[in-house]
């Protein structure tokens, strides 16, 4: 699991492009920086269907507020009120200002209508809502991997230096299937005017590297990573994120795939402890021979 050190490097960084946005952008402006590569999270595998309560205590999120202070990390979990795991529905929240945020999830996180077109056809979105009046959230960060077997990374569709293009729905890292990049889909009318600074760091990378699947992503070297998976997401708003009152909670939607890291199949184990086994057999011959 990421340091808190490394979240603060990352949110220093979006501040300082926050700074340079024009006032006049548009509501829904979605500004997607540079990867950040970071700290690699080496993972077994991957499970590409994720959703809202099957990512119960697999990744955290920190919200970090206009008055300089944050959450801490808060656990994704599920089974609090009508958020159940009968509803595919995970949610993390926390105490903020003279009232609360919520950031939720429902369903499969990378649905989409059109694989071949991901980020114009996503259908469940997550919703991030606040009830604070006094003090309003800056930025928010989404923080996976908790082991090289257990956790959440962030798929991503669209490749290449910002703003990029999409690879039409490519699997990129083996077992990913497919990505979808965080996008805009709606807003509270009283907080219009926001413009969302994204960044994706922390690469993931399969421990057996396996090649790059995808025209558009096969140039990249698997053990470094394929460059669409990432162990870290972070957002930032233009403008204060901020209800008008308690009553009134303000809400922001977006889309973003999400995969489990999964563990390796039990066959690998399996013929990793068979070849040990004809190693050490061999071996045992061998000395057996030269020393007749």
């Amino acid at each position: 699991m990421k340091t808190r050190q490394k979240i603060t490097r990352g949110l220093l960084g979006l501040a300082a492009s926050i700074a340079l946005l024009s006032p006049s952008a548009r509501a829904s402006a979605v500004i997607t920086l540079a990867n950040s590569n970071g700290a690699t999270d080496s993972i077994f595998g991957l499970a590409a269907t994720a959703t809202g309560s099957g990512m119960s205590g697999l990744f955290t999120v920190t919200v970090f507020f206009t008055n300089g202070s944050n959450s801490g990390p808060v656990s994704w979990t599920t089974n609090v009120g009508a958020c159940t795991t009968a509803a595919l529905c995970g949610l993390a929240s926390g105490a903020i200002g003279n009232g609360s945020w919520t950031l939720t999830e429902s369903l499969n996180s990378g649905f989409v209508a059109d694989p071949n077109n991901p980020d114009t056809t996503a259908q469940n979105p997550w919703t991030l809502t606040t009830s604070s009046s006094t003090v309003g959230i800056a930025s928010v960060v989404l923080n996976g991997v908790v082991s090289n077997t257990r956790g959440v990374v962030f798929d991503r569709d669209f490749f290449g230096a910002p703003p990029g293009a999409s690879s039409g729905g490519q699997e990129g890292t083996a077992g990913g299937v497919g990505g979808l990049d965080f996008t805009f889909k709606t807003e509270s009318a009283s907080n219009s005017g926001n413009t969302t600074t994204v960044q994706y760091s922390n690469i993931a990378a399969l421990i057996a590297a396996p090649p790059c699947r995808g025209s558009n992503w096969s140039a990249n070297n698997p053990v470094t990573g394929c460059q669409d998976e990432w162990g870290t997401v972070s957002f930032a708003f233009s403008n204060s994120f901020i209800a008008t009152t308690t009553t009134a909670p303000v809400f922001y939607s977006f889309f973003q795939d999400t995969d489990l890291v999964d563990a390796p199949e039990p066959n690998v184990f399996v013929l990793s402890g068979l070849g040990l086994l004809a190693l050490g057999i061999y071996r045992k011959v061998r000395k057996a021979k030269l020393s007749s």
